[in-house]
This record gives structure tokens, sequence and C-alpha cells, in this order.
């Protein structure tokens, strides 16, 4: 009786151990399977700002692009706004000579020699006038007139120097020639033609004539203005713009580095999940078994003692 007893007290404890040991590993196991669930979440988590940061890093590149047309587009308008300005300071300047010889027939008596040869010479630089008209142009975009072969009034050309919001500068359409500004009566005076009463009529054209040029000129530096604050503008926005997609590949780069990891950390889960499946697999079947022989060991000796009481009984018979 005393060894059954004994049997049975240690049976059931080694029960409670096996059971306590495979709760305790069970525990540690569920524990870890959180562990590399949270760590998936939180890979998760930094994947979808990686996402983002992809998202971003079209938009950038979009917008970057968008930056550099805009750049072309401005740098192109006031290269030619500052040709057409330099013509057309040019054509002032000759017209100003233009103006002083008509004004030295008007306030001093000249010889008919003399007006002929300051009507040759008016001839000259009113040849000249035009030739700046025709030659005017940054490629092949013709700003005083309709191109080099054509004095028709010039085309307006416009610059997009923003997507969003869209805006657009456009040069003035004009006609910066004899033609346009009503000098060739002057220009093509006949031989003997320039007298002092020509001298006086066409004197006021040319007045006329200068003023335009100078509202040609006005217009022009102020788009020219307007075309160089929108290049340095848009210089430092493609500077800021490089600079963030500097960021932006550098959080791609993270963003493949966290996708590998991801994958590094699914493959140990699919590991780590099997073991445990092999180990809380292994650790029922040993308490099972050792359940078993601890059961058959207390019967025997419970088998035994049955035996010694019979033996005693025959005995005291």
């Amino acid at each position: 009786m005393i060894t059954s007893s004994n049997s049975s007290s240690l049976n059931s404890s080694n029960i409670q151990t096996s059971t306590s040991s495979l709760t305790s590993s069970t525990s540690h196991n569920a524990t870890l399977t959180t562990t590399s669930t949270n760590e998936i979440q939180k890979s998760d988590d930094r994947l979808s700002l990686g996402s983002s940061s992809y998202i971003l890093d079209d938009n950038l590149r979009v917008r970057t692009n968008s930056v550099e047309i805009a750049f072309s587009e401005a740098s192109k308008g006031a290269a030619l706004a500052q040709v057409t300005n330099m013509s057309l300071d040019h054509q002032s300047k000759l017209l100003s000579n233009v103006s002083d010889r008509l004004n030295y027939i008007l306030k001093n008596e000249t010889t008919n020699d003399s007006q002929e040869s300051i009507r040759k010479d008016i001839n000259t630089l009113l040849t000249q006038f035009d030739a700046i008209a025709a030659d005017s142009n940054y490629q092949e975009l013709y700003s005083l007139q309709k191109s080099t072969t054509n004095t028709d009034t010039s085309t307006s050309h416009s610059f997009r120097i923003s997507e969003f919001p869209p805006i657009v500068l456009s040069t003035e359409s004009m006609q910066s020639n004899t033609e346009g500004l009503g000098l060739s009566d002057l220009k093509n005076l006949a031989q003997d033609g320039l007298t002092g009463s020509v001298a006086n009529d066409q004197s006021k054209v040319v007045i006329s004539a200068l003023e335009v040029i100078e509202q040609f000129q006005s217009d022009y530096i102020t788009l020219l203005n307007s075309l160089k604050t929108s290049t340095n503008s848009l210089s430092d926005l493609h500077k800021s713009f490089e600079k963030s997609n500097e960021n932006t590949k550098e959080i791609n780069f993270q963003f493949e580095s966290l996708t590998f990891d991801r994958n590094a950390i699914l493959k140990e889960m699919g590991a780590f999940s099997q073991t445990q499946a092999n180990a809380l697999q292994s650790n029922v079947l040993n308490l099972l078994s050792f359940n078993s022989n601890s059961l058959n060991t207390s019967n025997n000796n419970f088998t035994s003692t049955n035996s010694f009481i019979s033996d005693k009984e025959k005995t005291i018979k």
C-alpha cells in the first residue's frame, strides 16, 4: 500500500511537471509568434511609408520635369526679349540720327547738294533699320516682323512658365520696320526729293516712330524682367526638387531593404512555425508515453502489494 501511494504521488507530480513544461513551451512559442507578428506589423507599416515614398517619387519626377520645361520656356523667352530689346535700342539710335539730320535741314540753310547728301545718309540709316527688323530673332522666333523675308506684323510668342498653376507670358505682335512705322516714304525719296518742306513733315513721322519704339522697348523690358524673375525662381525650385528627389531615393533604398527584411522575417516565421509544431507534437507524445509508463508501474506495485498480503494471511492461517 505504501509503494502504491508513493508511485501515485510521483506520477501526479511528474504529470504536473510535464504539463507545466508543455504549457511553458507553448506560452514561450506563443510569445515568439506574437513578437514576430509585431515585427511583421512594424515592417508593414514601414513598407506602407515606403509605398508612399514611391508615389512621392513619381510626383517629384512629374513636378521636376514640369519645372525643367518651364525653365526652358522662360529661358527661351528671356533670350528672345533680350535680343529684341537690343534690336529696338539699335533701331532707336538709328532713328535718332535720322531725326538729327532732318532737324539740321530745318534749322540751317542748306544747299541742294547738302540736302541730297543728307537724303542718302537717311536712306542708308533706314536700310540698316529694316535689316535689324529682318534679323531680330531667337531660334527662328522673330519679334520685329513676320520673318526675314516677310515684313508683316510679327507673331505673338507664348512661353508657359508654370504648369501648376498655368502661367503664360507672351510677346507683343509688332511691325518695327519702315513699312510698319510709316517711314517708307522717307526711305524711298527720289533723288533731290528731300526739301525743307519734306524734312518738316518727315521729322514728325520720325518722332512718332521713336515713341512707338520706346513703347515697344518698355513692353519688352517688362517682359524680360518677368522672365528673368521666373528663371531664377524656377532654378531655385528645381534645386529644391532635386534635393527632395535625393531624399526620396534614400527612402526608396530603405523601402527595398524593408521588403527584403520582411521577406526574411516571413521565411523565419515559416521555419519557426514548423519547428514549433514539431516540438509541440514531441512534447505531447513524451507526456503520453510518460503517463503510460507511470500507470504500468503503479499497477505492478499494486499487484505486488496484494501478493504480499495474501502470503501473510496464509501464514496466519
